[in-house]
């Protein structure tokens, strides 16, 4: 299954740019930092950008980088992904991505399908994939939901579960978001993390805050950018 679907994800991407006539539809920029409650060395500070390409009213393209500063590990990771969108319609979109994370030398490779729908002021966005490579196998799932309180602000929930070998772990979300300026909002989440971290407990608090810029689409992007170092919120 993995083979077959980083394959079909590989072949939307090469084949659509060649057989549709594409254009930027949307694009963001995110910076945010979250650290554990009880131990502040355990902190990450990420910062994220995202274009998509629109080749016709059904098909798409987008394309995430990241990069995440792990304090307590000192290390730099990246992350890169690329998206095939089907629009069901102008609420509905399913996607397939294909990424790859890297950190101190080593490389994960990872690919799944995504869903999202808008149903009046409720979004919600679900996500699965597998990664695998060199031996190593592992499990993303997530699932996340916001409401639009007013034009401007929403609050959210999400849950994410990444699994690696042995490794399993757990993040639970509460989010909220406010425009600050056109195209510009701010954001804070709380939540915690179950399962085994280094240096921390079997169930931890965290905090996170950022902003995001975005253009063209309301949303910017269709989907929001997978990575197994997404569950983490501080290292």
């Amino acid at each position: 299954m993995f083979r077959s679907l980083a394959a079909a994800a590989a072949l939307f991407a090469l084949s659509a740019p060649a057989t549709l006539a594409q254009q930027v539809t949307g694009g963001s920029l995110t910076l945010s930092h979250s650290a554990f409650t009880d131990d502040g060395d355990f902190a990450k500070t990420s910062l994220g950008g995202s274009v998509e390409l629109g080749f016709s009213r059904e098909f798409g393209l987008q394309a995430d980088v990241g990069l995440n500063r792990l304090n307590a590990a000192d290390e730099t990771a990246t992350n890169l992904v690329l998206h095939g969108i089907y629009h069901l319609s102008e609420d509905t979109s399913a996607g397939l991505f294909l990424g790859l994370d890297h950190i101190d030398g080593e490389s994960q490779s990872f690919v799944g399908l995504e869903f999202g729908h808008q149903s009046g002021r409720t979004g919600f966005e679900g996500y699965l994939g597998r990664a695998e490579d060199s031996g190593v196998s592992g499990t993303m799932l997530g699932l996340s939901t916001r409401y639009a309180v007013t034009e401007g602000a929403g609050i959210g929930l999400s849950v994410d579960r990444g699994e690696v070998e042995d490794v399993r772990l757990t993040r639970y979300s509460l989010n909220g978001d406010i425009a600050v300026a056109p195209n510009m909002t701010i954001f804070g989440e709380v939540g915690t993390l179950h399962g085994s971290v280094p240096g921390a407990s079997d169930s931890e608090g965290y905090v996170k805050l950022g902003g995001k810029i975005t253009f063209g689409a309301k949303r910017g992007t269709t989907f929001g950018q997978r990575s197994l170092l997404n569950v983490l919120p501080g290292l």
